[in-house]
């Protein structure tokens, strides 16, 4: 797994990161930039391998990420 790495979507920062290759992003960060307003909605639209869950070491707490595929997913139906 590679170091997080933050983009700006406008003002919205969103976090990312490498996983087994593969490009993941931080789901409330992506449901943030978006502007979408259910975000456990958001999330059950997508594919079980397009959504993970990650502890990024924050109390232990785990973060919802999505894949890159995920990402376009919830890009391509949101409304704006």
């Amino acid at each position: 797994m590679s170091a997080m790495q933050i983009f700006d979507f406008e003002t919205v920062p969103v976090r990312a990161l490498m996983r087994d290759e593969v490009a993941w992003f931080v789901a409330a960060d992506v449901i943030r930039a978006l502007g979408l307003t259910n975000p456990s909605e958001a999330l059950k639209a997508l594919d079980d391998d397009e959504r993970a869950k990650l502890n990024l070491g924050v109390a232990g707490k785990e973060t919802n990420i999505i894949s890159e595929s995920g990402l376009y997913t919830l890009v391509l139906r949101s409304r704006d």
